[in-house]
C-alpha cells in the first residue's frame, strides 16, 4: 500500500509539473526559446509581481484616501471619487498617448 501511494504521489507530481509547463511554457521549450529566456521570465515575474503589489497598496491608499472606512463618509461620495480619479487617470493616459505615439513606431 505504501508502494502504491509513493507511486500515485509521484505520478500526481509528473502530471502537475506538465500541466504547469503547458500552461506557463512556450511550445517546444526550451529548444524553441533564445538561451536566457527563462532568466528573463524569472525577472519578468518579479516585476509584474511587484507591480500588483504596488497596484494593491496604491488602491488601498485611495480608498482611505477617499474615506471609505470612516462613518462620516457615504459610498456615494467614495464612488464619486472613485469615477473622477479613473477619468482623470483615462484623460491622463489619453493624453500621454496623444503626445508620444509618433514616437512608437521609430524606438520600438
Amino acid at each position: 500500500k505504501h508502494l502504491t501511494s509513493m507511486i500515485m504521489n509521484k505520478f500526481s507530481l509528473i502530471k502537475a509539473k506538465s500541466i504547469l509547463n503547458s500552461i506557463f511554457l512556450p511550445v517546444g521549450y526550451p529548444k524553441t526559446v533564445p538561451q536566457e529566456y527563462f532568466r528573463f521570465q524569472c525577472w519578468n515575474l518579479l516585476q509584474d509581481s511587484c507591480s500588483y503589489l504596488r497596484g494593491i497598496m496604491s488602491t488601498q491608499a485611495i480608498l482611505q484616501g477617499m474615506g471609505v472606512g470612516r462613518s462620516d463618509i457615504t459610498a456615494v461620495q467614495a464612488t464619486i471619487q472613485w469615477i473622477l480619479r479613473d477619468g482623470a487617470s483615462m484623460l491622463g493616459g489619453l493624453l500621454f498617448t496623444s503626445i508620444s505615439s509618433d514616437n512608437f513606431g521609430q524606438n520600438v
